[in-house]
């Protein structure tokens, strides 16, 4: 029996998982343990194919040779480590290890947090066959890297802009982006600075770039992005930002984009500022046509296409006011979608995104043992799936004194117009000084079906994530970490449910799952529902683009928080065919919960001498980082995880497999054709035919 060896000019391996280079040991028993289970219903002829074809090789082509029960009845018994190690061996292997059903078994089987679908995703289309693939590597190398004592940045790519690069979004899955741009130059005569919201694609065969871009007139910062279905039959993206403009006329010399737009930072100008919200519609759809996988951005016959179709941008609305806005989102309630926003001091603002007049101002009852207090609303967060929110309030009962915090389960209001609404229940903690607070927003992805053929994984069966609350605390320096967990209820089986099942629900259920203190630098925070990013920046430096000292890591440790219940139970053939060799996720220590990514020395570095952090985002689901310096015109695009991009030979290898067996079949029926015994065993009801003898 031939030895699987990697043969001259394959492709290169993939190298995030130790695999062997020759692999009988590995392949050959799980080829013979599937075909001892397949006795019953495979010949000894077939077998002997199977060795003589597939092992030794063909004067054609071996994939065209195997018989589908290779992929149906063998590689079922391989976990993802084998597929990659028999991908390693030949090129005719490494076309048959990207077939999709063998990435969709996986998807399916997974108890990995998944990144989110988008709802334009076409799972049973050949377009998104890549996708699959590239959803389970990636939830299964970021996974174990952030749970890894030595996390890692394997990928780095560079995406030019020509532009300053003002605020960052990455839009859940991490594949487009959403950045603020402003021309670095500054008009010579009166008048605005240009500045622009662009719309990037990352995960593209030639590379990352720009999409779509519409004109902002000023700085827009405090991005935000989720998918939604606002009009019928059409799937797009609402998108919100923040911007503001002086109150009364300033020198011409002073521009408005040269002061910091963070929150912490109060700028004092004369007359003050005028705020607004503005709301953006996507047309994902027609996104998703232009960014296809065999379109060449860099191609004229693109720019030409580009040319005969609308702008994707839509402006839906927007919202004004005198006080400023700090945070916002984007809900769906009462059958409606709602822009949320706090609008300082104490307001929470709920527009209706498709009729403005649809409007509630909710004002929250002061606590009964401070009523006279000024309040002064830090976060807030609406749970996923349910028709309530936590909301953190900061009052100081005594002028000069210490800030008392409240977090607080209230109800959303069912009415428009000002309402005043009491909460259900809260906590508050003292003798802590907090410079800022950030709320999880990963939601409960994958739960429902967007389309049909959207398949629902084995991990969206369990409790929703938990909603993480991060502490940015001053005197000293340093982040705590809360958590709320779903609590999981029993309901007694029915006629629609024999079996029983769980459901879970947020009641305010709260736990703290870590503190960290890093003084005297400070941390700022990038929140994530099962893990974060910090970035860790030098004390004294208060400027709009400070210096890092390091770029770290967090994961809870392992074991805290609410336990549950197994949901779904855990089958036998879950354990005899797990989707890893490990079986599960990497275990996971207490200790070094913050850690620092080998390669971000290297990187704080060089962002340092560009003139420190300008902005940064990062997609938890898929562990992306996307970063921008202040002197360079470019964002620096980090992947802890490996990506899997569309393959062009891996494309055109299934088009001319497809035109083959085509050509064959017709072959085939021309020699049919030409035997006279063919018709003599045609059905009766065919129409007969005379044949020559």
């Amino acid at each position: 029996m031939t030895d699987f060896v990697l043969m001259p000019g394959a492709p290169p391996p993939s190298t995030w998982l130790d695999v062997p280079s020759t692999l009988p040991s590995i392949i050959m028993p799980k080829v013979d343990e599937a075909l001892s289970a397949l006795d019953a219903f495979v010949p000894g002829v077939l077998k002997e194919r199977f060795y003589r074809q597939a092992l030794v090789g063909s004067p054609i082509s071996k994939i065209l040779n195997i018989p589908d029960v290779w992929i149906d009845n063998i590689l079922v018994y391989f976990a993802v480590e084998d597929i990659l190690a028999l991908r390693r061996t030949c090129k005719d292997y490494y076309f048959l290890t990207h077939e999709p059903i063998i990435w969709k078994r996986f998807l399916n089987r997974m108890n990995f947090p998944l990144p989110p679908f988008r709802p334009t995703l076409r799972y049973s289309m050949s377009i998104a066959d890549f996708e699959i693939e590239q959803l389970v590597t990636q939830a299964i190398t970021v996974d174990d890297n952030w749970r890894s004592s030595n996390p890692r940045i394997f990928d780095k790519k560079t995406l030019f802009t020509g532009m300053v690069v003002n605020d960052l979004f990455l839009v859940p899955g991490g594949r487009f982006l959403l950045a603020s741009l402003m021309d670095r130059t500054k008009p010579k005569r009166p008048g605005r600075v240009k500045c622009f919201l662009y719309l990037y694609i990352l995960d593209h065969p030639f590379g990352p770039h720009a999409v779509c871009r519409i004109e902002t007139f000023t700085r827009a910062y405090n991005l935000r992005a989720k998918f939604c279905r606002v009009r019928r039959g059409e799937d797009g993206m609402v998108i919100t930002y923040n911007r503001r403009k002086p109150k009364q006329p300033q020198p011409k010399t002073l521009f408005d984009e040269d002061f910091s737009c963070e929150f912490e930072h109060k700028i004092d100008i004369p007359g003050g500022f005028d705020y607004n919200i503005a709301v953006l519609y996507l047309n994902m759809n027609l996104v998703e046509w232009i960014t296809q996988p065999d379109f060449n951005h860099a191609s004229p016959m693109y720019t030409q296409l580009l040319r005969g179709i609308p702008n994707p941008f839509r402006e839906l609305g927007m919202a004004n006011s005198g006080h400023e806005f700090t945070q916002t989102d984007i809900i769906y309630f009462r059958e409606r979608h709602w822009l949320v926003s706090i609008n300082l001091p104490h307001e929470v603002h709920f527009m209706n995104i498709m009729n403005p007049k649809e409007h509630t101002i909710m004002i929250c009852q002061p606590h009964s043992e401070y009523r006279q207090a000024a309040y002064r609303i830090r976060a807030f967060r609406v749970y996923p799936e349910q028709n309530d929110m936590v909301l953190i309030r900061t009052c100081c009962p005594v002028p000069g004194g210490d800030e008392i915090h409240l977090v607080e389960w209230h109800p959303l209001p069912q009415l428009n117009g000002v309402v005043q609404v009491a909460c259900t229940t809260r906590y508050t903690f003292t003798e802590k000084k907090v410079r800022r607070f950030t709320i999880s927003d990963l939601g409960a992805p994958n739960r429902r079906k967007l389309y049909m053929d959207h398949p629902l994984p084995n991990h969206t069966r369990g409790p929703p994530p938990p909603v993480s609350i991060y502490i940015e605390t001053e005197d000293p320096h340093g982040v705590q970490h809360h958590s709320i967990f779903p609590v999981q209820e029993w309901h007694i089986p029915t006629p629609e449910k024999p079996e029983g099942w769980f459901s879970y629900k947020f009641n305010h259920t709260s736990y703290c799952m870590s503190v960290h203190v890093c003084d005297p630098h400070r941390p700022k925070i990038l929140p994530g529902s099962q893990r974060a990013l910090m970035c860790v920046i030098k004390g004294d430096d208060k400027t709009a683009t400070p210096k890092l000292v390091n770029i770290k890591r967090y994961v809870p440790p392992e074991g805290a928080g609410h336990e549950y219940f197994p949901d779904p139970d855990v089958k036998e053939e879950d354990k005899e065919f797990p989707v890893t060799r490990k079986g599960g996720r990497v275990p996971f220590k207490p200790k070094g919960v913050y850690k620092a990514f080998a390669e971000a020395g290297e990187l704080v570095e060089e962002l340092n001498a560009q003139g420190g952090l300008r902005a940064i985002a990062w997609d938890e689901s898929t562990g992306r980082i996307c970063i921008a310096s202040d002197k360079k015109d470019e964002i620096q695009i980090l992947d802890t995880a490996y990506t899997k991009l569309p393959d062009g030979n891996t494309e055109e290898w299934r088009r001319r497999r497809r035109w083959l067996r085509h050509e064959l079949e017709l072959q085939a029926e021309v020699r049919r054709s030409q035997d006279p015994r063919t018709y003599e065993k045609a059905p009766q009801a065919s129409v007969p035919m005379d044949v020559d003898p």
